[in-house]
């Protein structure tokens, strides 16, 4: 996943790592999603060990549980999801007409 602040990697076979990007000029840097400073860090088990493919199920859950409960907004949102479907749209006519379209 690339943004404007940099890119992430992630890779199903190491379900405890991800990889950031911030400084192209640097590369990805592996981090364990289980030291402390993560933001889920203090709901599992001490760096090193591994999670598995159900725990960030548990997090996004959890997140959208909090936001439901007017602990913050959840991220993403339905107008992210509706921002997603007009990209997703304009790609389409796109093709269809060979040409950019305005989205």
């Amino acid at each position: 996943m690339t943004g404007t602040a940099g890119a992430v990697r992630l890779d199903p076979g190491r379900p405890s790592e991800i990889e950031v990007c911030r400084d192209p000029d640097r590369g990805f840097e592996r981090r364990l999603v289980t030291d402390p400073e993560d933001p889920y860090g203090d709901r599992w088990w001490p760096p090193g060990h591994v999670l598995g493919w159900d725990h960030p199920v548990v997090h996004e859950n959890a997140a959208f549980l909090g936001a439901a409960a007017g602990d913050g907004e959840f991220r993403p949102s339905f107008a992210d999801g509706r921002d997603v479907q007009r990209v997703l749209d304009a790609v389409e006519r796109a093709d269809e007409r060979g040409a950019w379209v305005e989205v």
